[in-house]
């Protein structure tokens, strides 16, 4: 990431309330600590997403999952290729807490994602580096 951008719009596509709050925190938190200022959309579903695109963020942390009413009829995968059959200059960062993540991490980053983090402890930590590396 270019440390000289003073603005980001991050996208959070998560389903979970509890967790999409922690994570526009915890991403607001680390931009801000590094000088830039986040605006930062809160969003629960696939079609929210997709309806939003237009807004082009610079970054969209995509929930691996999006299984509104316990019903998995989306997954990030199914969001990841409509955005980059849109905008593929929008960055997006798949989350997931799912056991299995590092089998579907290959696919993912195949078809433009940019990383595929999983939902720990050390989230936080590990998308402050995604975001700024250590040169």
């Amino acid at each position: 990431m270019n440390t000289d951008v003073k603005n980001m719009h991050v996208f959070i596509v998560e389903d979970d309330t509890y967790y999409n709050e922690l994570l526009a925190a915890q991403t607001r938190q680390i931009l801000e600590n590094k000088g830039v200022q986040p605006k930062i959309t809160q969003l629960y579903s696939k079609e929210e997403c997709l309806n939003h695109l237009s807004e082009r963020p610079d970054l969209i942390l995509l929930d691996f999952y999006l299984d509104v009413n316990n019903d998995i009829t989306s997954t990030g995968f199914d969001v990841l290729e409509k955005i980059k059959q849109n905008y593929p200059e929008i960055r997006v960062v798949i989350i997931s807490q799912q056991h299995e993540w590092e089998r579907f991490k290959d696919e993912f980053l195949a078809n433009g994602a940019e990383e595929f983090l999983k939902k720990d402890d050390k989230l936080a930590g590990n998308l402050e580096k995604l975001l700024f590396p250590v040169a």
